[in-house]
């Protein structure tokens, strides 16, 4: 019931809301806003907003705010507008008035959208180029994510080689010092835009300006989870020793994400168990919530000054009607009195008017302009995620970070969200199985069973309105806060809206100022052309007006600068060049950074003794990697195979392109006798060609890392590996390796015989496959690889 009435006001609204439409235009009424704000600057007043700006938009005050409903009022009391952002965030004055770096550190939110960069500013953010550079060593972020990592700090333009060459010869110019927390507010002599130092890691929330609310429910989540923990009903203990943090790595985390910096972090380690706490996701969810909770409390403050400004304006008219009725009063007595002969010594009051008057003249039209706190549409936050089973766990742990759900209706769409993400099949006990079922699941490993546990189907969108008394699940998008969705999803969605309208545009994207992606790892495993699709649709200028107060509409947003602002969060296991790429593509204006990782290498994870032996071929560009690998392998490589006549070789490919263009050539070979298994093919095409693999009927097998990652197949016969390309996820080399038959078929029929088959490993790579070679055998050994004389390194 709460429900439908929540939707009738909101229709009832939405109805009003429309009547007002673009007019002339959204490019007219941006010129005009843009207009207006720069008389409020000129004024030096804070922008308060006027109610001639909000009656001449046509529109009452209670319907401005992004779609955001008096609801929030009644289901949360009275707004917190006042205990979080001094100022109304629409100017620089928070970045640039010389203020302590506590207290910017405090009002980070305020500080990021307030702030007006320059024209020299954003042709350095926009130009694109950059580079990154060793940060320097601050306390907590130095060490918390081990010996072997450090973070790194992106500089943009042409003062990323100067600071480069600064750093390598340890010299300072005082920039970083004038910089707020870190962040370089204005453009100075050198140029530099972003971060030139790693901001503070408190170890309480107060200290980073989080709302109290947000605070309360997260401290007692955290005594919920220690709780279980104590009584074994988690997977992992909750330790205590980071403040309000549970570790060292969510204190560092949360810090780099309040300061509303593009983080890259490709050091996540996947889950050995679905049930283990998981505190980057609680960071990330817990910057999300407050990042939607001071939007909307600043959007609320703001509407409660402009009705209080209406209510003045209507007393000060109300007053000047009164006072003239006064004047034709004493003006009609006055006629009266000369029409009867008398003469009166009274002034005409016409003449002067009263003090009250007078005063309300001068105060006629409140100073300063409407405030700039909106975007073009409501959703702010948008979270891509691969599979529904990861959306179910996100999603049920922000809505415990949100809210203590105190009625049936706090969580509306609760029942609904259950059932389309969990899987039913998973819900039966293990005992219920059948033994061969059972004995299959335990051969997986621990992180496959984690990552698959659930329901994995990876087409869901979901909008989540949040509020401070309920959630709403399944909201419209364009009535939704934060947006949780699948990459596939929302390329689907655009290209229906393409089909259906060409002129269509993505508008509930218009406005996203966090985006989240998090395993990018699995999703460098689906189509990754649809990650692209879904950021290439993000804040562009929307066609429609939906409802918003384009007078309150920040002037970035009008100016087609929200990309510069808009925060990226990108989380994975391991770096890949197409999320580094997407990393790079940013241009926040707070900066970027990034973890570098010294990879270890798996070798020492091989078991067999086994000869190693990697190949170096020449690659000119990344896109004529394929081609050369693909001449090297038929040049050098697949020769010796045929000669060799032995049976038992697995060639694993990690690009499915790769794969195509290696089965058709083998295929036009007679003497390749060969199987094949991809990540498209059936149950039954897998075990045929695993049972001739094994019973030696096939001489290759062709196996693709997609196949890999979502079966992790334990194939029998392997006699030898040839590693077409190296995987992407490190750890499959020493995997696959280790299933080795080691001395082949005849050595296990008639022991250590004479003339046995030895078991070999050959790889092959090139100066563009630096990530894949470091994960494998390591970054000093990568290193010495890829820039030696020889070709050729063997490993034993």
């Amino acid at each position: 019931d709460g429900e439908e009435e929540e939707d009738e006001e909101e229709g009832e609204e939405e109805e009003e809301e429309e009547g007002d439409g673009f007019g002339t235009g959204l490019a007219h009424k941006a010129k005009n806003a843009a207009a207006a704000a720069a008389a409020a600057a000129a004024n030096g007043k804070a922008a308060k907003g006027s109610s001639a700006a909000a009656k001449g938009n046509g529109k009452s005050v209670s319907e401005s705010g992004d779609g955001e409903e008096d609801e929030d009022e009644e289901e949360g009391g009275s707004s917190e507008g006042a205990d979080d952002d001094g100022g109304d965030g629409s100017g620089a004055a928070n970045v640039t008035n010389g203020t302590a770096a506590a207290v910017a550190a405090v009002d980070c939110w305020s500080r990021h959208v307030g702030r007006e960069l320059s024209e020299a500013e954003a042709a350095e953010l926009e130009g694109g180029r950059s580079d990154y550079r060793d940060a320097p060593p601050a306390e907590v972020h130095s060490t918390a994510w081990g010996p072997n990592a450090r973070w790194q700090l992106r500089l943009y333009g042409n003062a990323a080689a100067a600071a480069g060459r600064r750093n390598k010869r340890g010299a300072t110019d005082g920039s970083s010092a004038a910089a707020a927390n870190g962040v370089v507010a204005n453009g100075n002599d050198n140029g530099i835009v972003g971060l030139t130092e790693l901001p503070a890691a408190p170890a309480t929330l107060p200290a980073y300006g989080v709302k109290e609310r947000l605070i309360t429910r997260w401290r007692e989540v955290r005594q919920e989870d220690a709780a279980a923990a104590a009584a074994g009903t988690s997977g992992a203990a909750v330790n205590q020793p980071e403040g309000d943090f549970s570790t060292a790595q969510q204190r560092s985390l949360f810090s780099l994400l309040n300061a509303y910096v593009d983080v890259h972090l490709p050091a996540r380690p996947y889950p050995t168990s679905a049930s283990d706490p998981d505190p980057t996701m609680d960071a990330v969810l817990l910057h999300a919530l407050n990042h939607v909770a001071k939007t909307a409390d600043r959007i609320k403050k703001n509407n409660h000054a402009l009705q209080q400004q209406q209510e003045q304006e209507r007393l000060r008219r109300e007053q000047e009607e009164r006072e003239r009725q006064q004047q034709q009063e004493q003006r009609k007595k006055q006629l009266q009195q000369q029409q009867g002969g008398t003469k009166g010594d009274t002034e005409d009051p016409a003449a002067a008017p009263p003090p009250a008057a007078a005063a309300a003249d001068v105060s006629s039209g409140l100073v300063g302009g409407t405030p700039r706190d909106q975007g073009f549409t409501r959703p702010k936050v948008l979270m891509l995620l691969p599979q529904r089973n990861f959306a179910f766990r996100a999603v049920r742990r922000l809505v415990a970070l949100a809210l203590r759900e105190t009625r049936s209706d706090s969580v509306q769409g609760k029942e609904k969200f259950v059932e389309q993400f969990t899987d039913p099949d998973e819900m039966q006990d293990e005992e219920s199985l059948d033994p061969a079922t059972r004995a299959r699941l335990a051969a997986k490993p621990a992180d496959h069973r984690a990552l698959f546990a659930g329901n994995v189907d990876d087409h869901f969108r979901l909008g989540i309105k949040v509020t401070k008394g309920a959630i709403r699940l399944f909201a419209d998008l364009y009535q939704s806060d934060i947006i949780v969705a699948s990459p596939v999803a929302l390329a689907t969605k655009l290209a229906e809206d393409a089909r259906a309208d060409p002129h269509a545009a993505p508008d509930f994207l218009s406005s996203i100022e966090l985006l989240i992606l998090d395993r990018t790892d699995v999703m460098t495993m689906q189509n990754w052309s649809h990650v692209e699709t879904v950021v290439a649709a993000l804040n562009r200028l929307p066609r429609q007006q939906h409802g918003t107060d384009i007078m309150r509409v920040r002037d970035w947003y009008l100016a087609g600068r929200a990309g510069l602002y808009r925060q990226t969060v990108l989380v994975g296991s391991f770096a890949s060049p197409h999320v580094n790429a997407l990393a790079r593509a940013g241009g926040n204006h707070g900066g970027a950074v990034r973890l570098a990782v010294d990879q270890p290498g798996v070798l020492s994870r091989v078991v067999p003794q086994v000869r190693q032996l990697f190949e170096r071929f020449a690659a000119a560009s990344a896109a004529e990697a394929g081609d050369a690998r693909f001449e090297f392998f038929s040049r050098a490589v697949w020769p010796r195979i045929k000669d060799s006549g032995a049976k038992g070789l697995l060639i694993f490919v990690p690009s499915y392109f790769d794969f195509v263009r290696l089965r058709n050539a083998l295929r036009a070979d007679d003497s390749a006798d060969l199987a094949v298994i991809s990540e498209y093919s059936s149950g039954s095409e897998v075990t045929r060609a695993r049972a001739r693999f094994f019973h030696g009927q096939r001489r290759v097998l062709l196996y693709t890392e997609r196949a890999h990652f979502y079966n992790r197949h334990r194939i029998r016969g392997i006699k030898d590996i040839l590693f077409y390309g190296l995987p992407d996820h490190g750890h499959y080399y020493s995997e696959l390796v280790n299933l080795l038959e080691e001395g082949g078929g005849a050595a296990a029929a008639g022991g250590a015989a004479a003339g046995a088959h030895q078991a070999t490993v050959t790889a092959l790579f090139c100066g563009w496959d630096v990530l894949q070679l470091e994960r494998v055998v390591g970054s000093g050994r990568a290193r010495r690889m890829l820039r030696g004389e020889s070709g050729t390194y063997m490993f034993c």
